[in-house]
């Protein structure tokens, strides 16, 4: 690595001055500047010289008054060194010189396109018998300062060092659990979103947080044995949530008991992420048409509760929730699968095959698991694989995407695709269509999936009918539970609320197929899909020869 500073190379930057030409003086006339240089600039340097590259940690701290530029340069952990420049539309230059190049001027040249400086050529000098051949730089522009706060590293953060260089790629993880350091620990954030940490082998690493405060950037790492390059993203999966998760407009379907009636709904639902909701129904299959609002709050695991009885859990993204009510004192209980919506979405959002669990009331519990294979153009095939009722086939239909992201299935029932395009829901308001009240929960099927998959504590909430071979007789049970997955083939369960106030615990055994589809031991027959980020699980109970039919929906828990 070359060094620049210190002992044996001292780069003293200047501003370029412009000078006429021909036979008389010609005036200088000071460019208007466009681009704004004012600020933290921070990243890496990488110098071509006849001898080889070097990169080394770089930054700039610049004040800026019309096209003149002062403030510091400062290169690896050496000390700042005061830097002038200029400014002409998108382009900045700047010089200095090389004391170990005997005095003389080396001249850089880039261009600023909004948080970017880049630096593009180097020429002008030799040092200590090399020749500056060219550079290149890409600096990103720091949020003001203040802006960043140590609680911003709790988390869990993926390093990748040396990118784009295989022989040498290795990844880690590192966990921060605390906002402040405990004693001997060698990590900060400081106020203006520098990164510093100096890991187990003596290694000093340094870049610079994202403004959404989800990846270190132009990360450089220098130690006794070599010194090179990282990036770094944070998993949510291990990040406290909190009411800002839940924020912006979902749409929801319900599947309720309300007096001993079935409803089913579609609601719109509003979060402010401050902890303040409101609702409106935009389909249900009873005479009501309800609005409202509410408080809800979210803990750091993902739970929600609200001011309405109504408990769930948040997915670590914001985009999905599961909610229900299993409060029957009001003679309500009620199940929620909630996604948020998306924009820019059409027929080709909806393009593959998908696994759907469904929950339907035509005078008796039914519970069915569907194959749907969509072709991205409005045509879907869909197939009955398994149902308690016995009800098998195959089927064709229409379907259309609105922007938006609501679905029409031939006209009925409504419904909503995220905006990932990766699952979607549906309600079966309309009874006069079918003499049937139903609601679908679909997800897209994976590849490369194993038990492994699921792996970690996840809150299941579920709606049952333990009378479904009673005709005409519902008696419906809302649950809230929590699986744990081993990510082996074992886990446990354990009751966190029922409408019936019953208070399970035990063991099961699960497997997972490649894509995605879970299949359990010891005689129990629910079947269900997790997703390729193994962060949701829908299910569906289609077994009724225990009396006994339901859905299930699963969401990882966060911490």
């Amino acid at each position: 690595m070359r060094v620049w500073l210190g002992t044996l190379c001292l780069l003293m930057i200047v501003a370029l001055v412009g000078c006429g030409g021909g036979g008389g003086d010609t005036p200088v006339v000071d460019p208007v500047a466009t681009a704004s240089a004012a600020g933290r600039w921070s990243g890496t340097l990488t110098t071509h010289w006849s001898d080889g590259d070097a990169t080394d940690a770089f930054a700039l701290e610049l004040t800026q008054s019309g096209s003149s530029v002062t403030g510091t340069f400062t290169i690896g952990t050496e000390s700042p060194v005061n830097v002038t420049g200029t400014v002409s539309g998108s382009g900045f230059t700047f010089s200095g010189v090389l004391a170990c190049a005997g005095n003389n001027t080396v001249q850089f040249g880039g261009t600023i396109s909004g948080s970017t400086l880049t630096i593009t050529s180097a020429s002008g000098t030799a040092c200590n018998g090399a020749t500056l051949l060219g550079a290149t730089s890409t600096l990103l522009l720091a949020p003001p300062v203040a802006t960043f706060a140590p609680s911003d590293l709790v988390g869990t953060w993926t390093i990748i060092y040396d990118v784009g260089t295989p022989s040498v790629h290795t990844e880690v993880i590192i966990i921060v659990t605390n906002e402040v350091p405990p004693a001997g620990t060698l990590y900060g954030l400081a106020a203006d979103g520098v990164f510093s940490f100096t890991d187990q082998g003596g290694f000093v690493h340094a870049a610079q947080m994202s403004s959404d405060k989800s990846s270190l950037l132009s990360g450089t790492y220098l130690g006794s044995q070599g010194s090179g390059v990282w990036t770094a993203t944070k998993s949510l999966l291990n990040t406290p949530l909190s009411n800002a998760t839940l924020n912006g407009t979902y749409i929801s379907s319900l599947y309720s008991d309300i007096s001993g009636a079935t409803v089913t709904k579609l609601k719109e639902i509003t979060f402010d992420g401050a902890g303040g909701f409101s609702f409106v129904d935009l389909a249900r299959s009873d005479t009501r048409s309800a609005t409202g609002s509410g408080t809800y709050s979210v803990a750091s695991d993902g739970t929600v509760t609200t001011n309405i009885g109504v408990v769930g859990i948040v997915s670590s993204d914001g985009n999905i929730f599961s909610l229900s009510d299993t409060d029957a004192s009001d003679s309500q209980i009620e199940f929620a699968l909630g996604l948020k919506k998306g924009a820019s979405l059409s027929n080709a959002s909806l393009n593959g095959g998908y696994s759907v669990s469904k929950l339907m009331d035509d005078g008796w519990g039914v519970g069915s698991l569907l194959d749907m294979s969509f072709d991205g153009a409005g045509n879907v095939t869909g197939t009955t694989i398994l149902s308690s009722d016995g009800h098998l086939g195959t089927g064709t239909s229409t379907y259309s995407v609105a922007t938006d992201g609501a679905i029409t299935l031939d006209l009925d029932p409504m419904g909503f695709v995220s905006a990932d395009g990766k699952m979607f829901i549906t309600a079966d308001t309309n009874p006069n269509l079918d003499n049937a009240l139903s609601i679908f929960a679909g997800m897209k099927k994976g590849t490369g999936l194993s038990n492994a998959t699921l792996n970690g504590a996840y809150v299941f909430n579920a709606f049952r009918d333990v009378q479904a071979n009673v005709s005409n007789s519902r008696s419906y049970v809302a649950t809230r539970s929590v699986l744990t997955f081993d990510g082996a083939g074992n886990g446990t369960y354990a009751t966190l609320a029922s409408s019936d106030g019953s208070n399970n615990t035990g063991a099961f055994t699960y497997s997972i197929a490649s894509d995605g589809k879970i299949t359990f031991g010891s005689g129990d027959l629910r079947v269900g899909y997790v997703n390729s980020a193994g962060n949701t699980v829908f299910m569906i109970d289609p077994d009724s020869n225990d009396n006994n039919v339901g859905i299930f929906v699963g969401l990882k828990k966060s911490l």
